[in-house]
């Protein structure tokens, strides 16, 4: 099957995006279908029906957010070519290239390999009739028409290459999964106590302390590569560096810098994390929130797109502030008490209070931030600390 794009209506940005999705990604799923080379069917005998392309998106383009609308129609005719023969003439249209692009994804799909004729086909299946034995490839089509809108704007995946270091090639697949499955949001846990693979321009130590080996970290190309390859296929990627806990190494280069301890309780129960109550960043420590804001600044320019950030925030142990006598110090020079349940809520809400306002400084873009559930957030007060208007809580257990 030839497939080539007769008429694009669009703005340029959109097409852009849109010719690289076509080439990387839909001209490959079709490829891929093939056993053979388009050259071989007329070797064969067999005639190749082209399928002609007409493509509309109605608005500029603009970054995946929650307004944007993903829907598209798609009308598939099958009509006489003269000299050529049979021709399929596809029409796309959609508000944004988000719509465009599930079109054409739906329409990768609706392309099957016919083994009788040798030759790839657009199967569109019968919903008359009942039993079929063959469902795929049992009733033919010469004409459809498809109306579809994703029913959740939030479809995606968590990958967390902190733990096990994910190549960047088995993330693109990744991506190319989610694209198939028109999945939208790709929620990168970046980072956690046992490794720092992120290498940050303005903060180098946090890799260098942090990264399993000099050959597990993502580089700024690499970070720039898959937010452009996840760009051209629909996906918003949400990075997410998690603070207070679960930051541990990549975080012990405080005292040799005269930084002081940026992180606390690192590796005290086994090495790289692997036990206890490991890698909880210093919310005391002015320094703490001046190395975060780097952090935020080297982000902001990695994600340019992106308008939502993860702050983690999971199952913050107060026992490793407790035991810290920096923070039982600062507390009880303020009339906190370190051993008050209501205080060690107060403290964390005013590290969270603090980061986020570096974040927000460096980092003003960014319109949603995310927390994971956890003991805090089930607070019935937590609304009068962390604004509900830009903050979501997301689940990640089953309490």
């Amino acid at each position: 099957m030839l497939a080539e794009i007769i008429d694009k209506t669009m703005d340029s940005e959109t097409e852009r995006h849109l010719d690289t999705f076509f080439k990387e990604a839909f001209r490959k799923n079709i490829n891929s279908m093939q056993p053979s080379k388009p050259e071989d069917f007329q070797e064969l005998g067999q005639r190749i029906t082209p399928v002609k392309l007409r493509l509309s998106a109605k608005e500029p383009f603009a970054h995946l957010v929650r307004s944007t609308d993903e829907g598209y129609g798609m009308e598939v005719e099958t009509r006489e070519g003269g000299d050529e023969g049979e021709e399929v003439e596809v029409t796309v249209t959609a508000q944004t290239f988000f719509g465009l692009r599930h079109g054409l994804e739906t329409l990768s799909q609706l392309v099957s390999w016919n083994q009788d004729r040798q030759c790839l086909q657009v199967s569109i299946k019968s919903k008359q009739r009942k039993q079929l034995v063959n469902p795929v490839f049992s009733q033919m089509h010469r004409s459809a028409s498809i109306s579809d809108s994703p029913s959740y704007f939030h479809r995606g995946i968590m990958v967390d290459t902190s733990r096990h270091f994910v190549p960047v090639p088995v993330l693109a697949r990744v991506l190319d999964g989610m694209a198939a499955s028109k999945m939208n949001h790709f929620h990168w846990h970046i980072t956690d106590a046992v490794s720092f693979p992120l290498y940050l321009p303005s903060v180098p130590q946090l890799s260098r302390f942090g990264a399993y080996s000099p050959d597990r970290v993502y580089m700024p190309e690499d970070v720039k590569f898959l937010v452009e390859y996840a760009a051209a296929r629909g996906i918003k990627v949400v990075p997410e560096v998690d603070m207070p806990r679960h930051a541990a190494n990549g975080w012990q280069f405080g005292p040799e810098e005269g930084l002081g301890d940026l992180a606390l309780c690192v590796n005290e129960f086994a090495p790289r994390c692997r036990g206890g109550i490991c890698g909880h960043l210093n919310p005391v420590n002015p320094n703490t929130y001046d190395v975060l804001e780097k952090v935020f600044t080297d982000l902001s320019s990695l994600f340019p797109s992106t308008d939502s950030a993860h702050m983690g925030a999971d199952e913050v142990e107060f026992t490793c502030w407790r035991k810290s006598p920096e923070v039982r110090g600062w507390m009880e020079e303020r009339g906190m008490d370190p051993d008050r349940e209501d205080d060690m809520f107060d403290l964390w809400s005013q590290f969270q209070e603090n980061a986020t306002m570096r974040l927000r400084k460096a980092w003003p873009r960014v319109s949603n931030i995310t927390l994971w559930t956890s003991t805090l957030t089930e607070r019935a007060d937590l609304s009068k600390r962390i604004p509900a208007s830009d903050h979501v809580i997301q689940v990640w257990d089953s309490q």
